[in-house]
């Protein structure tokens, strides 16, 4: 009557050997351990455009509740899904609802990310280990995996009752290790055992049932049915609603922390597609992977490969040889001691890049459907890998860069902005790697709109209630670049941020986002109004308390400061305000002759002054060797690790290098081991070149020769000539105002 079928999920063995056993059983009805609330979507698996890797989506239209249940080509429970979708037998999940799972979620910060799927490998009761590792110890195996795949998964001649044999194996597990605690495990197998009695009492005479292995031995027994009812009474649930989403193999990895993951999908999908000839198809995977990355695999090695695995396998009592045993004759054959060979072998193949796909009619959220529309619209395609670039000033572009903003604000950051060699602001590269878990945040944006820019624009603003001065400044550049209609709500939120705040990094990391929105505005040449005011009053701010904040600190607290102070100068050069930039240079000055300013930051100002040619070379000599003269060594030190914030002062300026070279010399032994690790992390910032110009011209100092780094051209500049490229250079490099000739 009921024929039980214990497998493992996303299993390929497991996959063969049920296929098999339902094709000789020709069952009437076939239950299959999932949610029941996906059984109004499993037409589509038979769909032409169904192609696995792919996940049951299962959500509630009203919250961010939602799970997933991925699916692989080799997964046990697709392939029953396809047979009795083919055979067009009863057909049903037969879980414990989610619905009554997700209602009980009382805990709404838990709520706030997606919930795992509840599947066999998560689901097993609280032991120390494994429950599989006491098979494998007993069969003499150091895990549960290896055992598992050995006798299952890589078996290709495994007898035809094996599944009796795994539900002999976990029912006197399951007695050994005693009853199962966690309550929601005995509802799930308990509704279960409910199904199986609906589906007898329905008429049916061959029931497969197909569940986890560690389930099987609970359903054996049906003869529990009040005991079944009381644990399922009076449960709680929620309206939830399936779809079909794309997946990959890495989502399905383990190392992705999916609980039910596996360690190699790629090479389970191998065991699947090559019954025959498995290692020798492997192992000519392997060779032309390599080859395609211009390494070295020959026919040869290939011969040699699959006999040295073969060879192991024998060795181990294997009739087969796995993963494992092909790994190592890989190594040995291929590898020869390069560790990028077996890291590039696990990448491409064993993982492996694969992404599925779905059928256009397959259901969706308001906001998915917007999503799946605006693709089509801008002929883009969720994919793995894409590299895109986008010149603003033509629409497609636009459109496509506002998109991909705007998607970034839902916290769906499918493209990466790339730096670009153009100066100016109307090229974008973008590097676009879809993840399966967009879809999932696509499902929780929809709580905020039906359509990208109302969803975008809604939790921008929700964003912004919870925002720190300077993450307000980058939400108010990242929506102009978004071309959200919320503009002016951000600009009243970051006026009165900006007029409660007294921490000074927060006001000095706000001034880079609002210097670029300044510049540049967004790509539709509007700007945020009031911008200035709000610009003009942080700087005030900052230039007036930036001292007292750079005075009686710690070298931890000075570093910590270095980075905002390098952003805020460079975001006022790049306003190129003539106020603004006569104000910081005065805070320049100050902070470099002031005495109790930290000697780091010192130091990097006097670099800044006269990297804005603030300060004439007699000036930097003196101030070098007032720095280098302290007698508090480390003092000196920090000073002159902000000063040399590149090689180019030491390289251009004989007399620094000299007055360096000297204070090094005069130093104690005690003092120079005090402070080289200091001095090591500073020069180590150099180029090698850099750092080999500054030796060679020490040694000509000291041999009264003069340095030559590079010998000198003969041949002449012709200025006029030059003179002619530049406005066409100009304009290549988009520039403002190209220069004349």
């Amino acid at each position: 009557m009921f024929h039980i079928f214990g497998i493992r999920h996303h299993g390929p063995g497991s996959a063969r050997h049920l296929l098999a056993a339902l094709k000789k059983l020709k069952p009437d009805c076939l239950l299959i351990e999932g949610p029941p609330e996906g059984d109004e979507v499993l037409n589509f698996i038979l769909s032409d455009e169904m192609k696995p890797p792919v996940a049951l989506l299962i959500y509630a239209p009203d919250s961010n509740k939602a799970t997933f249940y991925p699916f692989a080509s080799f997964s046990p429970e697709w392939q029953a899904l396809r047979y009795g979708l083919k055979a067009g037998i009863k057909l049903k999940f037969f879980d414990l609802p989610l619905s009554y799972r997700l209602a009980q979620q009382a805990d709404e910060m838990a709520m706030q990310k997606p919930l795992e799927p509840i599947h066999e490998a998560q689901t097993k009761p609280s032991f120390h280990h494994d429950p599989l590792s006491y098979l494998a110890q007993a069969a003499g195996y150091e895990d549960g995996e290896r055992w598992w795949n050995d006798v299952i998964e890589e078996n290709l001649s495994a007898e035809e009752d094996i599944f009796k044999g795994i539900l002999a194996a976990m029912s006197s597990l399951r007695e050994a290790l005693g009853a199962i605690e966690d309550p929601w495990e005995q509802r799930r197998e308990a509704y279960m055992r409910q199904m199986m009695r609906q589906a007898e009492a329905e008429g049916f005479k061959r029931i497969a049932v197909v569940c986890g292995a560690w389930h099987g031995p609970a359903l054996v027994d049906l003869n529990q049915a009040q005991e079944d009812a009381a644990k399922l009474k009076d449960l709680a649930a929620i309206k939830l609603e399936a779809t079909w989403i794309p997946w990959s193999y890495r989502r399905l990895a383990r190392q992705s922390g999916y609980g039910a993951g596996i360690h190699s999908p790629g090479w389970y999908e191998h065991l699947w597609d090559y019954e025959v000839q498995t290692s020798s198809r492997w192992l000519a995977k392997v060779a032309g992977l390599l080859r395609s990355e211009g390494l070295e695999a020959s026919s040869a090695q290939v011969i040699e490969a699959v006999r040295l695995a073969e060879m192991l396998a024998a060795m181990r009592g294997r009739s087969f040889a796995g993963l494992a045993e092909l790994n190592e004759a890989a190594e040995a054959l291929f590898s020869q001691g390069n560790d990028y060979v077996m890291k590039l072998i696990a990448d491409r193949l064993i993982i492996a890049e694969c992404f599925g796909e779905i059928p256009e009619s397959t259901p969706a959220a308001p906001l998915q459907r917007d999503f799946k529309a605006q693709l089509k619209r801008l002929r883009l395609k969720v994919e793995l890998e894409r590299f895109l670039e986008l010149d603003l000033r033509e629409e497609g572009g636009l459109e496509r860069s506002l998109f991909l903003h705007r998607l970034h604000l839902l916290d769906i950051p499918w493209g990466k902005k790339q730096s670009v060699s153009s100066k100016g602001s109307f090229k974008e590269a973008w590097q676009l790697t879809w993840q399966s878990e967009f879809e999932l945040n696509l499902i929780e944006s929809g709580l905020y709109g039906q359509t990208i820019v109302e969803a975008a624009g809604q939790k921008s603003l929700e964003k912004a209630k919870m925002a720190s001065l300077a993450d307000l400044g980058q939400l108010l550049d990242l929506c102009l670049l978004a071309d959200l209609d919320i503009i002016e709500s951000l600009m009243l939120s970051l006026e009165q941020k900006a007029a409660q705040s007294s921490d000074i990094l927060d006001l000095m990391r706000t001034i880079g986002p609002l210097a670029r929105i300044s510049r540049y505005g967004n790509v539709r040449q509007q700007k945020a109004q009031n911008l200035a005011f709000v610009l003009s009053s942080l700087l005030n701010r900052v230039c007036i308390g930036l001292i007292p904040s750079c005075t009686g600190i710690d070298d931890e607290a000075a570093q910590a400061l270095l980075s905002p102070f390098l952003e805020l100068h460079q975001a006022l050069r790049l306003l190129e305000q003539e106020d603004y930039l006569q104000l910081w240079q005065e805070t320049l000055i100050k902070l470099s002759d002031h005495t109790q300013v930290h000697k780091l930051l010192a130091g990097r100002s006097n670099h800044l002054l006269a990297e804005m040619n603030l300060l004439s070379d007699g000036e930097l000599e003196q101030r070098l060797r007032l720095a280098l003269s302290d007698p508090d060594v480390e003092k000196a030190s920090a000073w002159l690790e902000g000063f040399l914030a590149g090689a180019l002062y030491l390289l251009h300026h004989d007399r620094l290098l000299k007055l360096l070279d000297n204070w090094l010399n005069e130093l104690s032994e005690g003092q120079f081991i005090h402070i080289l690790a200091l001095l090591r992390r500073t020069f180590a910032k150099f180029s090698a070149p850099e750092r080999r110009n500054i030796g060679e011209k020490l040694r000509s100092q000291a041999e009264g020769k003069v340095h030559q780094p590079q010998a000198q051209s003969s041949r002449q500049l012709n200025h006029e000539r030059g003179q002619k490229v530049l406005p066409i250079l100009s304009l290549i490099l988009d520039d403002i105002k190209p220069p004349l000739a």
